[in-house]
C-alpha cells in the first residue's frame, strides 16, 4: 500500500547515504557480489525504523519500506537484478 506520493527525490538524504553504504558492505553481499537485500532491509530498519512515538507505527513501516523499494527498484535498474540466494545458516 503506497503511504504518499513518494519520490527518490523526496526521501531523507540519511535513508539515501545509509542505503548506499548497506549495498556496498562486504557482510551484506553474497559471494557472487550480489546484494543481499535481506541484510540491507535489517541495516536501515534498525537505523531509521519506526519507534515508539505517538505517531502511527504502522504508516511509518510502511513509509519505511516504500522508501527502501523505490531506492532498491533504483539500484537494480542501474546495476541489474540481484539474485536472492537461500541465507539460511547451518550450525
Amino acid at each position: 500500500m503506497a503511504v504518499g506520493n513518494i519520490t527518490i527525490e523526496s526521501i531523507p538524504v540519511a535513508f539515501k547515504r545509509a542505503f548506499n553504504k548497506a549495498v556496498s558492505l562486504g557482510e551484506n553481499l553474497y559471494e557472487d557480489g550480489s546484494v543481499n537485500w535481506n541484510f540491507v532491509d535489517a541495516d536501515l530498519f534498525m537505523e531509521f525504523g519506526p519507534r515508539d512515538t505517538e505517531i502511527n507505527e504502522r504508516y511509518l513501516s510502511e513509509l519505511h519500506y516504500e522508501m527502501f523499494e523505490l531506492l532498491a527498484d533504483a539500484y537494480e535498474r542501474a546495476n541489474g537484478i540481484q539474485k536472492q540466494q537461500d541465507t539460511i545458516v547451518s550450525i
